[in-house]
């Protein structure tokens, strides 16, 4: 802008440069600003900005894990116990925000939702990092899912009777045990 033009911002004007506050309505939202630009000679030419308030929520809205809902300990700890009997975790995660995106370890989504499976090999816990990202690309919040195992063997290790060890039958499976009538 030449240093003889004036800038009109609402109320605000000033000469090459002019300072103002805009009052933001609220995340996701636009405000249209309207620059009125003078010229020494008189003549005016009118300049619009949209500034988009872009949202940092961060917030998650629910973690499941086999379509049960994990308990949350804390602003950022979650926490369930499921059964081994599929040998495997599904683990969903939605963000509050529909605008946010969010990802569990290595995986992201270019969305507010995520699922991923890991395999169960043992009873020992999972831990999962889930981050959710604000639409504003910089505020973000990592989040931690402890998925606790319950052991679900009910194999029988050896039966024994006073006769000795027996094993199961190979064509039923049956465990028979022939003892003395004494």
């Amino acid at each position: 802008v030449s240093d003889k033009a004036y800038i009109r911002i609402g109320e605000g004007f000033g000469f090459q440069e002019i300072k103002t506050n805009i009052e933001l309505q609220g995340p996701g939202t636009t405000q249209k600003v309207t620059l009125e630009v003078v010229a020494e000679d008189g003549t005016t030419e009118y300049y619009y900005v949209d500034i988009i308030q872009l949202s940092a929520s961060v917030s998650i809205n629910e973690i499941l894990v086999n379509n049960e809902k994990a308990t949350r300990l804390n602003y950022t700890d979650y926490e369930i116990t499921i059964s081994n009997k599929t040998g495997l975790a599904n683990v969903k995660a939605i963000a509050q925000d529909s605008l946010s995106t969010i990802a569990i370890d290595e995986k992201t989504s270019t969305s507010n939702s995520i699922e991923t499976s890991y395999i169960l090999v043992n009873t020992e816990p999972i831990n999962a990092k889930i981050i959710v990202t604000a639409e504003d690309g910089e505020t973000s919040e990592e989040y931690n899912l402890t998925i606790n195992i319950k052991d679900h063997n009910n194999n029988i290790e050896y039966v024994k009777v006073d006769s000795g060890l027996i094993t199961p039958d190979e064509e039923s499976g049956e465990y028979r045990a022939f003892v003395d009538n004494n």
